[in-house]
């Protein structure tokens, strides 16, 4: 494994594949809750290193700022990803067990199979 840790800063990104990528590399993950992960996936408990959901300003460069406290605490929790590794093993296995049960193949099947099953019924 080449890294560490997968951060998705972006205010906007799509519906979740690289998140659900570093889930099953079993990575600790730093997210800025953009309006489809607070859709989506934030209800399904996963464990992240939050940047929050709210955009405090932006800099002379146009660079996007954050309140000063939500970083400082992505910052504590990274250390400590980083540093304790019995934690970090215990937060990404959590995140790769609902993984697996709400984003899987086999779950995938399980949201599928009564509508399909229903088309069969009301097929002529």
């Amino acid at each position: 494994m080449h890294t560490d840790i997968i951060s998705f800063p972006s205010q906007q990104e799509g519906w979740g594949n690289q998140f659900l990528e570093a889930v099953k590399a079993e990575l600790p993950i730093v997210v800025f809750e953009y309006d489809v992960y607070k859709a989506d996936i934030k209800a399904a408990g996963f464990n992240t290193i939050s940047l929050g959901s709210k955009i405090e300003g932006y800099d002379e460069t146009g660079l996007a700022t954050l309140p000063s406290h939500v970083l400082n605490g992505a910052a504590m929790k990274t250390i400590r990803f980083l540093q304790d590794l019995e934690y970090r093993e215990r937060i990404v296995t959590h995140n790769y067990k609902i993984g697996f049960e709400k984003f899987s193949f086999n779950a995938l099947m399980q949201y599928i199979k009564p509508i399909l099953e229903n088309l069969k019924e009301n097929s002529y």
